[in-house]
């Protein structure tokens, strides 16, 4: 009687103790995120804006209301794989004789796209440019639905995920030029048009998003042809928050049986 009670309490320490490493996952339901979002330096921006992020399950609610960027169409897309941050004035780099930071220099920072905030279809890093798909104005309202994948619910729950605004108006002139040069990112743009212009890293609200272990960086895209090659997917498999509920639920069934196991000896005792 002795060792299955044994293997019962075993049962229940594990249930209770996370291993070493282990991420551990936020609440099941609603999570709710939100990113400041400031000017990339160097990059003549002046614009702000505010992102905020709904998650439930594996659909994810996005708004992004901005001020102050160029009159045009901007890309933005969701980074992970990266530092976790916004790049800073030491990543910028020469461009047609101009110093500014490129989506390609700020990809260490940030990571690599792994969702494109199209206004509609498709949410590919395929579509990371393709301007037809991604709102346009001075001052953005911007708001979709979309489906994460495991890899980026993760990244985002580790304050990994930044939300990026591109396009830039260097030289001052009102729309995207020449004035850097040919874009490394779509050599079909100009370096203005793909520039990251605002930046912000996701933080949750509510409650703090788990840090007992950084998931796996993976590769920052910064190698020219490397920054939208990841695609985005629905998520598969037994998540986190399944794997916790289950040692929550063993855990339970392990007190209910020490519990039986007591007052079947205290009966005993009575009858004696």
């Amino acid at each position: 009687m002795k060792r299955p009670l044994y293997a019962v309490m075993a049962l229940a320490t594990m249930a209770s103790t996370a291993a070493p490493g282990a991420a551990v996952a936020q609440p099941s339901g609603i999570q709710r995120y939100q990113a400041i979002l400031d000017p990339v330096p160097t990059n003549r921006v002046n614009g702000s804006g505010l992102a905020n992020l709904q998650l439930s399950g594996t659909q994810a609610q996005i708004t992004i209301e901005t001020a102050g960027l160029v009159n045009s169409w901007h890309a933005l897309h969701l980074h992970v794989h990266g530092q976790g941050k916004c790049p800073d004035a030491s990543m910028a780099k020469q461009h047609n004789n101009h110093t500014a930071i490129s989506a390609t220099d700020g990809a260490p920072a940030y990571g690599e796209i792994m969702t494109s905030l199209t206004v509609s279809g498709d949410t590919s890093p395929s579509r990371a440019f393709t301007s037809n798909r991604f709102p346009s104005g001075s001052n953005l309202t911007y708001g979709r639905t979309v489906t994460l994948d495991r890899d980026t619910i993760e990244q985002l729950q580790y304050g990994k995920a930044v939300l990026v605004v591109h396009g830039i108006d260097y030289d001052g002139h009102g729309q995207y030029d020449d004035a850097l040069g040919t874009s490394e990112d779509d050599t079909t743009q100009t370096q203005d048009a793909t520039a990251p212009a605002l930046c912000g890293t996701f933080s949750a609200l509510g409650a703090s998003a788990p840090h007992s272990a950084a998931p796996s960086t993976g590769p920052t895209g910064s190698e020219p042809g490397q920054y939208a090659q990841k695609g985005t997917g629905t998520a598969t498999g037994t998540s986190t928050v399944d794997i916790v509920a289950l040692l929550v639920a063993s855990a339970a069934l392990a007190g209910a049986l020490v519990a039986a196991f007591y007052s079947r000896a205290a009966l005993k005792r009575l009858e004696r």
